[in-house]
């Protein structure tokens, strides 16, 4: 369901994958992090990228393994996510995307509070080909509802 990540994924994918995102990282463009849980370890990952036409908008992504679908860890991770975006990076509008036949994903999105704009033909790495994806935005200035909660403390 992931259109940067191949399928199977080799080792030095995920080598030449972090070296990229390292650079990525320090030029300002795209900001990876992992997601752990402290007895399982690493279950997933999610990040933002800089737009290149705008420098407040930014596009967020993730992945989690498949024993941790369904348990709210991508709409948490996903909040959390933003709101370091908007306090650190100064984002004002997120976009996103997910492929057609993964429904579970845009049901994420729109517990963020994104909103369904249209859908494109893109490419994934694991599929090796083009699909359907179904694309989103976060309109400018609304909250995550995380923001609301860490103001109160």
């Amino acid at each position: 369901m992931c259109a940067r990540v191949p399928h199977p994924y080799p080792r030095l994918a995920a080598e030449g994958w972090i070296s990229i995102q390292t650079a990525a990282r320090a030029k300002g463009e795209e900001f990876p992090f992992a997601v752990t849980l402290p007895i399982d370890g690493l279950i997933g990952s999610c990040g933002v990228v800089r737009s290149k036409e705008h420098s407040d908008v930014f596009e967020i992504g993730y992945w989690f393994g498949r024993p941790y679908w369904g348990k709210g860890y991508a709409t948490e991770a996903g909040r959390a996510l933003m709101d370091w975006a908007r306090r650190e990076l100064g984002a004002r509008t997120f976009t996103a995307g997910h492929f057609a036949d993964n429904p579970a994903s845009g049901a994420v999105l729109r517990k963020l509070g994104f909103i369904y704009t249209h859908q494109i033909p893109f490419f994934g790495l694991a599929r090796g080909g083009v699909s359907p994806s179904d694309r989103y935005i976060w309109p400018n200035g609304e909250e995550t509802g995380m923001e609301q909660a860490h103001a109160s403390h």
